[in-house]
């Protein structure tokens, strides 16, 4: 007779409500197959065991794991260092200005929630409702697309991760860039060639460590640039 991932048999009408303490409903995941597992991390959940115990089994299982933390965590550097490796191991990581509670989404068959987790030991409600596991899915996923990817130079959250700029050539262009003025416009603007204007873009892009003009705009707003 077989069992769920969450311990019923396959005969056993299971409930589409049961409780599971989070560190179990992990251990569980380490064993059972999973092929796809999205994770929130709140920041009220700090330094707690439960950051740490994603297990590195099922990242290296060859599910696919998706973790959004919440940037308040970078400010731990322990937290900042486990969510690293995680992302080394397999998982993608992403980080978001804030992420409203703990949830783990196992395949398209259980949504975990806790509300007010700040350990391991406390429980989760498990849900197998499929409008309710719909409903955490697009929250994940939209909480994901709007998330920042995770940086080997990600700072602290709140932090500068460095001066702001005090070449006024620099802030002028920030300031063209935050308006949305178009890059020939904005070298008319400042008597430079589209090219020249392009490469002092590039520069503040390498100045905030981004890999797009989006990015830029984040990490400069982080800053308070924009």
């Amino acid at each position: 007779m077989s069992q769920t991932s969450l311990g019923f048999t396959a005969t056993d009408p299971a409930p589409l409500t049961t409780t599971i303490r989070i560190e179990a409903l992990l251990g569980r995941l380490s064993r059972d197959r999973a092929d796809d597992v999205r994770v929130f991390y709140p920041a009220r959940i700090g330094a707690c065991v439960a950051m740490r115990t994603t297990p590195h089994r099922l990242i290296t299982s060859g599910a696919g794991v998706r973790i959004v933390s919440d940037r308040r965590n970078l400010e731990n550097a322990e937290l900042r260092a486990a969510l690293h490796q995680m992302q080394s191991s397999g998982a993608h990581v992403r980080v978001a200005h804030a992420v409203p509670h703990y949830l783990a989404l196992i395949d398209q068959r259980i949504a975990a929630i806790a509300p007010r987790a700040e350990s391991a030991s406390d429980k989760a409600v498990t849900h197998r409702s499929p409008t309710m596991i719909s409903g955490m899915r697009a929250l994940f996923d939209l909480t994901w697309r709007t998330a920042d990817t995770l940086d080997v130079d990600d700072p602290p959250a709140g932090s500068a991760a460095g001066p702001p700029p005090t070449d006024p050539l620099t802030c002028e262009i920030i300031r063209l860039l935050s308006e949305g003025v178009g890059d020939e416009e904005a070298a008319t603007e400042l008597g430079m060639s589209l090219r020249t204007f392009r490469r002092h873009v590039a520069g503040i892009k390498d100045m905030v460590k981004a890999r797009s003009r989006f990015q830029t705009a984040v990490r400069l707003a982080r800053r308070g640039l924009l």
